[in-house]
């Protein structure tokens, strides 16, 4: 995947951002580009606990997961 640059991206600023917020699913709209944190990396982790936390799901404590890493240009 590139990067959208200059006019391109100028159309996130122009989207309906409820569409993707209240959505309920892991995928994208149909036919919605993705140009934020477009590109990104995964990797395996482990997630520790601190004794006493409130979280629930894998920030409770998991042996397994993983996890999306991705940065803003």
């Amino acid at each position: 995947m590139r990067a959208f640059i200059g006019d391109e991206f100028q159309s996130i600023f122009d989207s309906d951002m409820y569409v993707s917020f209240e959505a309920v699913t892991d995928t994208m709209p149909v036919n919605r580009v993705k140009k934020a944190h477009a590109l990104g990396t995964h990797a395996k982790v482990e997630w520790v606990a601190r004794p006493g936390q409130p979280y629930t799901g894998m920030f409770k404590g998991a042996e397994f997961g993983i996890m999306r890493f991705s940065d803003t240009h």
